[in-house]
């Protein structure tokens, strides 16, 4: 699920706070979703 908030935007991955610094690694995105 959360890869789809990825292909839809950044913006949704904001409800968490790990997700949070993922925003900011927009490249490393897949690979912290991933874990």
């Amino acid at each position: 699920m959360t890869v789809d908030l990825v292909k839809e935007g950044l913006k949704e991955l904001k409800f968490d706070k790990k997700t949070e610094k993922v925003l900011l690694c927009r490249g490393n995105i897949f690979d912290q979703v991933r874990e």
